[in-house]
């Protein structure tokens, strides 16, 4: 009896002590969730030295230190570990443009899937295409079908519009290749070998138009590590 009234004078003791060892070296971050745009960096402090990583650089980054840089539109987590525990951080990246309505980015979709889709009014409609008008005024948002199912999208625009379009993909898309000849720029929906969608601006006769099209196996490599894309392109919208 003497035994077991000794042990439970001492279990309080024992939870208290088990306890504060957990809370010494339990691992924490000074934030748990962060939210920021395109561009914009927010520092995370850890309770420990920690080495830092993203679930996915295209949505953010996060630097050796723990500064984390919106990258495009997404949600993902960073990551800090020490080794033997790690913790995580929500990071949303939001959208500062919203700017335009994107088309319907449902590819292979009917033309009957599309009409149900899209809520702008309808233009025109031929056997391979459907163009409807934008409440914007100066843009045409456009689909095309091939064998009866959906194979590309994007929209036409007024040449007043060439600094808002540039604002609204990359917050959303990282800029990939150009082809000067024909003024076009192709950005891609991820990181090099992870993208699935490829969306191209082209500035023609004044218009500018932006096209949306899956990657498919004709597609050529393409790496979102192009440097300075972005400079040619404002020249040529200036």
């Amino acid at each position: 009896m003497k035994k077991i009234l000794f042990l439970l004078a001492m279990l309080p003791m024992l939870v208290f002590t088990a306890c504060s060892d957990d809370d010494e070296n339990s691992l924490s971050l000074d934030k748990s969730e962060i939210s920021l745009y395109y561009e914009d960096e927010i520092k995370l402090t850890a309770s420990d030295n920690v080495t830092w990583s993203s679930e996915d650089e295209f949505v953010a980054k996060v630097s050796s230190n723990g500064v984390v840089e919106g990258g495009h539109i997404g949600k993902t987590f960073i990551v800090a570990s020490n080794g033997s525990e790690t913790v995580k951080c929500a990071v949303e990246v939001k959208p500062k443009y919203n700017t335009f309505v994107e088309p319907a980015l449902d590819f292979g979709a009917s033309k009957a899937d599309i009409k149900a889709k899209e809520k702008r009014e309808l233009i025109s409609e031929t056997a391979t295409g459907l163009g409807y008008k934008d409440s914007k005024d100066g843009v045409a948002i456009i689909y095309t079908f091939k064998n009866g199912k959906m194979n590309a999208c994007g929209f036409g625009l007024q040449y007043k519009y060439a600094d808002d379009i540039m604002d609204f993909l990359l917050e959303r898309y990282a800029p990939a290749t150009m082809n000067d000849d024909k003024n076009t720029f192709i950005f891609v929906n991820g990181m090099s070998g992870k993208w699935d969608m490829m969306v191209a601006l082209t500035v023609q006769s004044g218009m500018i138009q932006v096209m949306y099209a899956p990657k498919d196996a004709t597609s050529k490599s393409i790496s979102n590590e192009v440097p300075n894309i972005m400079e040619h392109a404002r020249m040529i919208l200036e």
